[in-house]
Parts: structure tokens; C-alpha cells; sequence
């Protein structure tokens, strides 16, 4: 079963592993950085997170929205999540990564499009290989994936006072 991250120590290795690994493919990494900031800020399943389209986070002035509108792909439910400065900073670096976008693709897109070459969101089972090669290459002596990140976002195993210090650090 996998875990929340369990210190806020292993939180910004994570963060450094994913922007500084060498990356196969141009913009990799900040788009796993953003992934895993959305996912630890937002408290929402990866799923939910790959899913999100241009039109979610971005008006149509190209501006991020106050909220982020997120479509529950397990209840069918739509929410509106506040934009905090961290996941707008995060955003914002992936955003300026991109060469240009399409309004209504999606932000997080497979590398592998249909064959008429329509946007596809990645995978929640890419993302979690990514998790574990960061488990394994980190040496965390715990089980990471995807829903970790979740987990951590939600306080499962980070103490409040920890917390309220990566917040007042603008670290989490």
C-alpha cells in the first residue's frame, strides 16, 4: 500500500528530483513537478488532476482563475479549488515551459495521441511509474505512487505544526 510522504525533508527531495533528473523528453520535468505540487496542494486524486483542460485553470484571457474547476472523474461531481501561490507559481513555470496552448486540451497530455492526433490526457498508471522510479532512485524506504500524493496533501502522516511551517515558507 502506498504512503503519504513522510517529512517535509522528503517532500522538497522529491521536488528537486523532479525538476532536476535528466529528463528523455523537452519539459518533463516541470510538468512532474507541477503534477506533484497540484496533487499535494489540492488534495484530489491524480486522475482528477491529469484530467484538468486549459479551460479549468485559465480564463479566456489566458489569466489563472481565483479557482481551479476540477470534474470528480469517480463521482461525477464538479469543485472549485482556490488558487494558492504555490500551485500558481507551479502552474505558471509549466505554462511558460509549453510552446503555446490549445484552450480546450488538456494540460497534462500522453505523449501518445489518437491516430487523427487528439489530445489524451497521461495516464494515472505513467504517473505512478514515475512515483516508483522516484521511490527507488530517492531510497525511500517507503511505498510511493500516485495516490501518495494525495495522502500527503490530506496530513495523513505530517505533523500540523510541520505543515503550518511549509505554508509559511511557501514550500508546500
Amino acid at each position: 500500500m502506498v504512503q503519504p510522504i513522510k517529512s517535509k525533508e522528503d517532500i522538497q527531495r522529491v521536488k528537486e528530483y523532479l525538476l532536476t533528473r535528466p529528463e528523455r523528453f523537452s519539459g518533463q520535468n516541470i510538468r512532474d513537478y507541477t503534477i506533484f505540487v497540484l496533487g499535494v496542494n489540492m488534495y484530489e486524486r491524480c486522475k482528477d488532476i491529469l484530467h484538468l483542460r486549459f479551460y479549468n485553470i485559465l480564463d479566456q484571457n489566458g489569466q489563472l482563475k481565483e479557482c481551479i474547476t476540477i470534474l470528480r472523474q469517480k463521482t461525477g461531481e464538479t469543485i472549485n479549488i482556490p488558487m494558492t501561490p504555490i500551485v500558481a507559481e507551479a502552474l505558471t513555470l509549466y505554462f511558460e515551459s509549453l510552446g503555446g496552448i490549445n484552450y480546450c486540451d488538456f494540460v497534462f497530455p500522453s505523449r501518445n495521441n489518437d491516430a487523427v492526433g487528439n489530445n489524451k490526457a497521461m495516464t494515472v498508471g505513467n504517473f505512478y511509474k514515475k512515483m516508483k522510479k522516484l521511490e527507488s532512485e530517492l531510497e525511500l524506504n517507503y511505498s510511493v505512487g500516485s495516490l501518495s500524493m494525495k495522502k500527503t496533501g490530506g496530513r495523513a502522516s505530517i505533523s500540523q505544526e510541520d505543515i503550518d511551517e511549509l505554508h509559511m515558507n511557501n514550500q508546500l
